[in-house]
């Protein structure tokens, strides 16, 4: 570790690290389960707006832990779910608490890369989607499970792959990839690079310090420019909430368990 770096162990969810002008925001946990608690929402949100706030920092750097991807948390998420009015807010958190997320990323004048390797679910890539550069390990293999489940991606996919690809496929991501390789990302161009696994903290790290190298108020210009044909963004991430909570509630009748009155969870 360089002298001038500093570690802080926040809580069992993330830890921040900062070194020189590049803020490291690692994930202990997947994003899923943790997000659900205010407790974690809020810390996470609150220190994303310090760091956001920070003159010295220019990138923030999103680690994921590899062997925390959620994707069996996804489907015992919607499976243990009841009819209950506290199991529908907590759906209803969940889909508030993503979006601050994503609008803070998009919004911030600090430049966000985003980093992560193997199985991951489609939420974690929207994630991804809305920062400013992706690389990833190269045995990462992205999930839509809410193909299987009959319910819709949370996290601004089709708005993203819609600019990012246009609409065919957009239409082909959305429906019809139940998986998609890192190879294949990074072809259709919603990835930026590909490392080997063992080196890819390291390559995160080096892309950071390499816009880090360029002044803060290029960085933030040209982030805003480019982002600029996305201004309606928080619209539509009201709108995507608003659907997704009529087809979970149809979710949740149309799958509610006869016998307990719960939803059996799944081993994947």
């Amino acid at each position: 570790m360089k002298k001038d770096s500093i570690d802080t162990k926040i809580n069992d969810f993330f830890s921040v690290r900062i070194d020189k002008e590049v803020a490291i925001l690692r994930f202990r946990e997947n994003m899923l389960l943790p997000l659900i608690d205010s407790i974690n929402r809020d810390r996470l949100i609150n220190h994303i707006d310090k760091l956001s706030r920070e003159p010295s920092i220019k990138v923030i750097l999103m680690l994921h832990n590899p062997y925390k991807t959620g994707y069996k948390d996804y489907f015992n998420f919607y499976r243990n779910l009841t009819v209950q009015e506290a199991d529908r807010n907590i759906l209803y958190m969940l889909g508030n608490v993503v979006n601050r997320l994503i609008l803070n990323i998009v919004k911030s004048d600090k430049f966000f890369i985003h980093a992560g390797s193997g199985e991951t679910i489609s939420m974690i890539l929207n994630i991804g989607l809305a920062c400013d550069y992706r690389i990833v390990g190269e045995d990462t293999l992205f999930h839509n499970p809410y193909i299987d489940l009959g319910v819709l991606p949370k996290g601004g996919g089709p708005f993203f792959l819609l600019h990012k690809l246009g609409r065919s496929k957009a239409y082909e991501m959305l429906l019809f990839r139940k998986t998609l390789s890192a190879r294949e990302a990074l072809k259709l161009g919603i990835l930026d690079k590909i490392v080997p696994n063992p080196g890819l903290e390291e390559a995160a790290l080096k892309a950071a310090h390499r816009f880090g190298q360029i002044p803060s108020r290029t960085l933030s210009g040209i982030k805003k420019l480019v982002n600029y044909s996305i201004q309606d963004l928080e619209d539509y991430l009201k709108t995507e909430n608003q659907e997704i909570w009529k087809i979970s509630e149809g979710y949740l009748r149309n799958h509610y368990n006869q016998l307990d009155g719960k939803f059996k969870a799944i081993e994947i």
